[in-house]
């Protein structure tokens, strides 16, 4: 049964859990997937890891413009990730983040399409 003094804890424990998602997965996990992006833009050159059987990983390379759209896929998703974790628990800017995040994950998807279109074509 729920009593008056379960309802302090509760409380606490979501802005725990909101501060934990704001700052840890907003600012710091998004700043981190900035980095790998301009790093894959400015070089040209990304690799992808994809998890086979038996805790293997295989790797693709990507040079030039498919690197570059990689990277513009990378910033698209980390600004996604911070519109939706920061933005969702700021009192000021709640209102914006489900169209954001929408916009950016969409942008995301489009320049995930173009690095496949210009790795599989050679461009």
């Amino acid at each position: 049964m729920s009593t008056q003094d379960d309802k302090p804890y509760e409380s606490l424990h979501e802005i725990i859990s909101h501060a934990w998602q704001k700052w840890l997965v907003g600012i710091v996990g998004a700043a981190f997937l900035i980095y790998i992006g301009t790093s894959e833009i400015f070089t040209q050159h990304a690799t992808l890891y994809f998890p086979t059987r038996y805790n293997h990983y295989s790797s693709h390379k990507l040079t030039g413009l498919p690197a570059v759209t990689q990277g513009f896929a990378m910033l698209f998703f980390a600004i996604t990730i911070h519109v939706y974790y920061y933005w969702r628990h700021h009192n000021s800017l709640c209102r914006y983040f489900q169209p954001l995040a929408t916009i950016f994950f969409t942008l995301f998807l489009i320049a995930e399409v173009a690095t496949i279109i210009t790795e599989l074509f050679n461009i």
